[in-house]
């Protein structure tokens, strides 16, 4: 991608959805006689061409910028009261590894990141002998390769139930909106809450819905993160698995709003994932799972106790970094899943999968990673409808225009599979599993092979024959389902279904063996 507003990406691709979504916008762009809608438009082509753009979002201090850590696998984000917690928090891939503060004016102020690669803890900020500059948000460049794939965007979080709350604190208000604005920037929402969901949260979740762009109101890019699991699993040493079941049900409960929802040990997360540990940390650790148990439980029953005992680990300073790095929940499974001798990497992959951030990791991939192209693409013409309304006169028949020829147009008939396929994620369509593999794969965009369910794409001339006559078959098929549907959601999904096989089958006439 060319270096646009001093940013630079060589990393991310463009799929056909948004490559025609694109291509489309550009030929009208230059047509319109509002020029600012003209550059609006401008702006969302060149969206189109970057990363997915995941927002993390939630309450104030629930934990949004240390699973932003967890999933860079970088102590990167703010976690504590510095200057920069309080800003919305862009990470970028790009060189060299810097922070770029964006003020309201639209200028950019570089500066360095500390030795660790940590945000600066004071910006000290004067733009023309002034220091009282508003800034609009932090951009951190950095060579991370999950940033090729997503571009992270770490809000201070969400202060109040309603924008027009004016109980709380100004300065609340205003980090409030400031997150707001930033997450209706996004493609995908990551929502946070703790562990212990309470019923304001879940009202939260649904008005946040209707106040944020069709990002937030579309259930095929929101996800909810029950985050500090531990605290609600008691002492279990999988604290993830034991409140599992209670996050599936939270996610039924708001099927309406979300695509997907699990559960996570934040700080376990940051610690394994970002490399937190040292190798004394982890003998200490090795060392005091041959104290006697009974010792160690006592010693174990409370952050003060274990701070104070010399028995299990008997340096201060190790103890305190231990506490700070695992919490106590994640030194009991530490302690419970070593018996002295074993290898730091095979506790280190112990914490790491209790900690529940592989799952968080493979939803976000399988559930919006694979579907980048259509999500991106879907929040493009939902920008396009509201840019309509926002003009008058031959503007909006010429962007209502493109929006209808868009909407219609068989590439993007991938939007409507993706609503299929969460609906099915959700439990909101209920199918045998056989019909569920079958719709899974026909609708997740791998090759037209692959679609077919065929595990090697056919090669012979008799075997592409049998692969078109199975992409007609499926078509007949789901139209008869569709027809005998006794849902108006079954009938629509055999619709998408039937219409899927149809385009694999145009497809291949194109390129059979693709």
């Amino acid at each position: 991608m060319r270096p646009v507003s001093g940013r630079e990406d060589d990393s991310s691709t463009i799929g056909p959805c948004s490559a025609l979504v694109s291509e489309r916008i550009a030929a009208v762009a230059g047509s319109l006689a509002d020029r600012t809608a003209g550059e609006a438009l401008t702006e969302l082509a060149r969206r189109l061409s970057e990363p997915l753009r995941v927002a993390i979002t939630g309450r104030v201090n629930a934990g949004k910028s240390t699973i932003v850590n967890a999933m860079l696998t970088q102590r990167a984000a703010a976690t504590d009261t510095s200057e920069c917690t309080r800003h919305v928090t862009w990470f970028r891939h790009g060189v060299p590894e810097r922070v770029e503060v964006v003020t309201t004016d639209g200028r950019r102020h570089p500066l360095r990141l500390r030795t660790d690669g940590r945000l600066p803890d004071r910006l000290g900020l004067t733009v023309d002998g002034h220091n009282d500059v508003t800034v609009e948000r932090l951009e951190v460049f950095l060579s991370n390769d999950t940033l090729r794939d997503f571009t992270l965007i770490d809000t201070p979080g969400l202060a109040s139930l309603d924008e027009r709350n004016a109980t709380a604190a100004p300065s609340l208000l205003a980090v409030d909106r400031a997150s707001r604005y930033a997450t209706a920037q996004a493609d995908v929402v990551v929502f946070v809450a703790t562990a212990e969901l309470r019923a304001s949260d879940a009202e939260l979740i649904a008005r946040f819905q209707r106040l944020m762009s069709v990002v937030a109101a579309a259930p095929t890019a929101t996800m909810l993160v029950l985050n500090k699991a531990d605290l609600l699993a008691g002492d279990s040493l999988d604290p993830v698995g034991a409140i599992d079941e209670q996050c599936q049900v939270v996610a039924a409960s708001l099927r309406a709003h979300l695509g997907a929802a699990t559960a996570l040990v934040g700080l376990l997360a940051e610690t394994t994932s970002a490399g937190v540990l040292t190798q004394a940390d982890l003998d200490a650790l090795r060392r005091a799972a041959n104290v006697d148990s009974a010792e160690r439980d006592r010693a174990l029953m409370s952050p003060e106790r274990f701070l104070r005992s010399d028995v299990v680990v008997d340096d201060p300073s190790t103890r305190e970094r231990l506490l700070a790095a695992l919490d106590l929940s994640g030194v009991r499974i530490a302690l419970a899943g070593c018996d002295g001798t074993a290898d730091s990497d095979d506790l280190m992959e112990l914490l790491r999968e209790r900690s529940g951030i592989d799952r968080l990791r493979d939803v976000i991939h399988q559930r919006f990673g694979v579907h980048a192209d259509g999500l991106k693409a879907a929040v493009a013409l939902a920008a396009i409808g509201r840019l309509a309304y926002g003009v008058t006169g031959a503007d909006r028949d010429v962007l209502l225009e493109l929006a209808d020829e868009l909407a219609i147009h068989p590439t993007l008939h991938r939007l409507d599979e993706l609503v299929v396929l969460q609906r099915i994620n959700s439990g909101e369509l209920t199918v045998s599993t056989e019909v569920r593999a079958e719709l899974i794969a026909l609708l997740t965009p791998t090759d037209l092979s692959a679609r077919l369910g065929y595990a090697v794409a056919p090669t012979s001339e008799h075997d592409r024959a049998e692969a078109t006559h199975r992409a007609i078959q499926g078509a007949a098929r789901w139209k008869t389902r569709a027809n005998e549907a006794a849902s108006s959601a079954e009938r629509a999904a055999a619709q998408v279904a039937a219409r899927s096989f149809e385009l694999i089958w145009q497809a291949l006439q194109v390129a059979p063996t693709s």
